[in-house]
């Protein structure tokens, strides 16, 4: 766990610039629209420099209008493995004070912990995403991390295996509803998920994406978050992709990156297609799960990703 914690926390540290802008949106948009919450954002240390005159103080208080935003939402995908050993206290703790110091008060965010299968990646990254779809006041910061460089795990996983290569990765990405507007922000990449479906004709349509100018390229911009080993899936992927411009050189395996360590593999992969430059990837297949993930043209790509659910 302090592994992961410490990639956690390293995640957050990267996502800072748009914490912030988030930080000062939720407090723009609650004393605009409620207020009820004011009394804890006057406890805050950042809250009003003990400096300020009281007339610097009343204009302090005169919050323009903004897009409401209600909340935050940090949801942690980890694997199953951890469910019994998690200390959600500990984790808890180590993330209020992370985003308390943001200036975020512990009534503007909701912390949600996910502990998942590679079976299981598929169903609750759906469902995950059409929680957030729903949401139109709220912004959610997605992380899925995972380690097994601990000697306990690597003992027991080897343990009749003739070889075995632990791992850790984590990746995470701000979603939110299409209509949500954040301050000093602009959103960088849409994402369109389409699940259980594998009519290639309709998927395209759907994500309308008949027309890619990687189709003519020789470079590789499929993720493939299935096993290039496991025959039936590499069958299934040649079948779905025959009657399309994609070729077998344009599939990228990303599976291998995360050696056996797997359980949230496959959202790592998907995360990993969201924050590689359109001319790499711009669609990830899994069996169950296809994504396709579109830069808009108007954003630079040095701007922070706050990714779009769509």
């Amino acid at each position: 766990q302090q592994r992961i914690m410490a990639l956690i926390r390293h995640q957050i540290e990267q996502h800072h610039d748009v914490l912030v802008s988030i930080s000062e949106h939720l407090k723009r948009s609650s004393l605009f629209y409620e207020s009820q919450n004011l009394h804890e954002y006057r406890m805050h240390p950042a809250w009003i420099d003990p400096g300020f005159s009281g007339e610097e103080q009343s204009e302090e208080l005169q919050i323009e209008q903004v897009y409401r935003l209600d909340k935050l939402n940090l949801h942690i995908l980890l694997s199953e493995d951890v469910v019994h050993t998690w200390n959600d206290q500990s984790s808890n703790e180590m993330l209020q004070r992370i985003f308390y110091d943001l200036g975020i008060i512990p009534q503007k965010f909701h912390i949600e912990y996910h502990f998942i299968s590679a079976a299981s990646t598929e169903q609750q990254m759906v469902e995950l995403v059409e929680r957030i779809q729903k949401q139109a006041h709220e912004i959610s910061l997605i992380i899925a991390a995972d380690s097994e460089i601990d000697q306990e795990i690597v003992d027991e996983k080897v343990w009749g295996m003739s070889a075995y290569t632990p791992a850790e990765f984590v990746g995470s990405s701000c979603l939110a509803h299409p209509e949500v507007q954040l301050m000093q922000q602009q959103p960088l990449k849409s994402l369109k998920l389409v699940a259980h479906q594998n009519n290639l004709d309709q998927i395209f349509k759907e994500l309308e994406i008949h027309d890619l100018p990687q189709y003519q390229d020789e470079q590789p911009f499929v993720l493939v978050v299935e096993d290039a080993t496991d025959i039936k899936a590499v069958k299934k992927l040649e079948q779905f992709f025959a009657q399309s411009p994609v070729e077998q050189h344009h599939y990228l395996y990303c599976k291998p990156a995360a050696g056996h360590t797997q359980n949230v593999a496959k959202v790592f992969g998907l995360m990993l297609g969201a924050h590689l430059p359109d001319q790499q990837v711009a669609f990830v297949y899994g069996q169950n799960l296809k994504a396709f993930i579109q830069t808009f043209p108007e954003i630079s790509p040095d701007q922070e990703s706050v990714a779009i659910a769509d």
